[in-house]
């Protein structure tokens, strides 16, 4: 969660420039920290510190998106339910894209797995030749995120040989995420 940022008296404006009170600025504020989306960046010599962006959060408090991604949007699937989608920059491509679960049973063994190598790449444990980004986005089922594996362009190759080297195919990799 972001802590709240020191302002001077109002007016307050919300993300779109209409005037709002000072207690729907701050809650403004404060929710674009706890729905933000999350960045990994893991390169050659390890893993980075996680990055955390959201539109709010890039208007409130003066972050950027990661590298790769132009801009993030919402995907409704019903009038109930739906995801974050990544709207990635020129040279920048997905390799892999669905869900993970907090909630691991037997059923998605699968997402054991997923996790596991997200946890060995997270320790330093394994490192990947190329640049990764692991970005994790909010979906409308509390115990799933939104998950997508970014390369540049011309490290796809390098990544998918990466990958069959600790765990079997890359399809198989790919359908961890569905």
């Amino acid at each position: 969660m972001i802590d709240k940022i020191d302002i001077e008296p109002g007016p307050y404006y919300d993300i779109d420039g209409k005037i709002i009170c000072e207690e729907c600025w701050n809650a403004e504020q404060e929710s674009a920290g706890e729905y933000a989306s999350s960045c990994f960046h893991f390169g050659p010599d390890g893993p980075d510190e996680p990055e955390y962006f959201s539109e709010k959060l890039n208007h409130y408090c003066g972050t950027e998106y990661p590298e790769p991604v132009k801009n993030e949007k919402w995907v409704s699937s019903d009038a109930w339910r739906g995801y974050t989608d990544f709207v990635l920059n020129p040279g920048y491509v997905e390799v892999a894209d669905g869900w993970v679960t907090g909630w691991p049973d037997s059923t998605v063994q699968r997402k054991i797995e997923l996790g596991e190598i997200f946890q060995k790449l997270q320790n330093g444990e394994i490192k990947c030749p190329v640049e990764v980004w692991w970005l994790f986005g909010i979906t409308s089922n509390v115990f799933s995120t939104a998950s997508t594996i970014v390369v540049r362009e011309n490290d796809v190759e390098s990544f998918k040989a990466w990958v069959e080297s600790i765990n079997g195919t890359f399809q198989e990799f790919q359908e961890k995420f569905q």
